[in-house]
């Protein structure tokens, strides 16, 4: 159940970089870039990004969940991922 939290965490870091450098609107968006580059620092890396995504294909192709859904977990995941890193900064 970890590896699946982590795998996640990475997937969203990813996420994170090519929403980043593919949007500019200000600070925010930096920080969001610096969160993802401190996920992969910390050693969630390829392996969990890869891991994340395996779980999301598995899901769609079972008819366990729709496009549509693996969609809003994604966003949802995204906001808590964003969440998950200011509380932590804020902690320092």
């Amino acid at each position: 159940m970890m590896n699946i939290a982590v795998g996640i965490v990475g997937f969203f870091a990813v996420i994170t970089v090519i929403w980043t450098m593919t949007s500019w609107f200000g600070l925010i968006r930096w920080m969001r870039l610096a969160s993802a580059v401190l996920c992969a620092a910390t050693g969630i890396g390829l392996f969990a990004t890869i891991s994340s995504l395996f779980v999301i294909v598995v899901l769609v192709l079972a008819g366990v969940i729709t496009l549509s859904q693996a969609a809003w977990g994604l966003a949802v995941g995204l906001i808590l991922f964003d969440v998950t890193y200011v509380v932590t900064l804020n902690r320092k």
